[in-house]
């Protein structure tokens, strides 16, 4: 089942007056119940599809279906963001955190009661109920974020980075408890990450995002075993101990760099670029079942 149908979705910014485009033409299914990775390098348009998502930002053009009523739209999404030292509030309690958003969705009874829900649900101990959030670990931290999109009971959470600023123990813990959540509440998750290694472990389905674009599409294992673009054989090549994608930042162009020609955004730096990659863009395809490739060599 289809929970969320994007259709040529566009975001135009300016930079010092000038256009440019974080996201051109996005087309994507995201099916109730599963968790979908978005990869690519930095200033790829990862964050701004998922903040376009949850109507933080809005599309030049385009437009996004949900199955569900648009105005319960932003009770039923919810966002985890990469920085929990910077995404909470370090003067509130941790019950002053995780009962906010209850508040605020006036989701008024036995509040104190789902509180300590919450904080069961992401293993934090009650005894922080009154701890401030500057005096808790960035473990912690994360959790109570974790806690606080959970307590509007919502069907759809973007996670990004959500856990790109912890260390590898940390890291192991929070992609267990994601599991253990999406499981147990059958959740959808987009969850946003440089690492491929945390995508290949947590993801049902992947998609690849190269300059605004998503150059291909497939279930996680798939993509994995036989990546199709040029671009994602790249990241992929990339996947050693400790490696991430942004690593590859000094090798690949920024986004929005100027083109001087019509075709593939990457044909410049493909090595299997022939004439027609420079003179006609390619179009999202599916070669092969649930495998999406945007590549004329395919």
């Amino acid at each position: 089942m289809t929970l969320i149908q994007i259709n040529q979705l566009s975001k135009q910014f300016k930079l010092d007056r000038n256009p440019f485009y974080a996201l051109r033409n996005v087309n994507l299914q995201i099916h109730k119940g599963e968790i979908l990775g978005l990869v690519g390098a930095s200033g790829s348009g990862k964050t701004t599809l998922g903040k376009i998502l949850l109507d933080l930002i809005h599309p030049t053009e385009g437009q996004i279906d949900y199955h569900y009523d648009s105005l319960s739209r932003r009770k039923s999404m919810q966002m985890v963001f990469q920085d929990p030292h910077s995404s909470l509030n370090p003067k509130m309690t941790v019950y002053e955190l995780v009962s906010e958003p209850l508040i605020i969705h006036r989701i008024t009874s036995n509040v104190q009661a789902r509180v300590l829900e919450l904080l069961d649900l992401v293993e934090i101990d009650s005894s922080l109920l009154q701890t401030t959030s500057d005096q808790l670990s960035g473990g912690q931290k994360q959790r109570v974020a974790i806690a606080r999109a959970l307590a509007s009971e919502p069907e759809f959470i973007v996670f990004d980075e959500a856990v790109s600023a912890l260390d590898a123990s940390l890291q192991a813990q929070i992609i267990n408890l994601l599991k253990k959540l999406h499981k147990e509440f059958n959740l959808t998750f987009l969850f946003i990450s440089h690492d491929l290694s945390i995508v290949k472990y947590l993801t049902d389905r992947v998609a690849v995002l190269y300059e605004g674009q998503i150059v291909e599409m497939a279930p996680t294992k798939t993509l994995f075993e036989s990546p199709l673009h040029p671009y994602t054989r790249e990241l992929l090549n990339a996947l050693k101990p400790a490696q991430k994608v942004k690593e590859l930042n000094r090798h690949l162009p920024i986004t929005g760099e100027h083109k001087t020609h019509m075709g593939c955004e990457f044909c410049e730096h493909c090595p299997v670029a022939e004439a027609v990659c420079w003179e006609k863009k390619p179009c999202l395809k599916e070669c092969m079942e649930s495998h999406w490739v945007s590549c004329h060599k395919i």
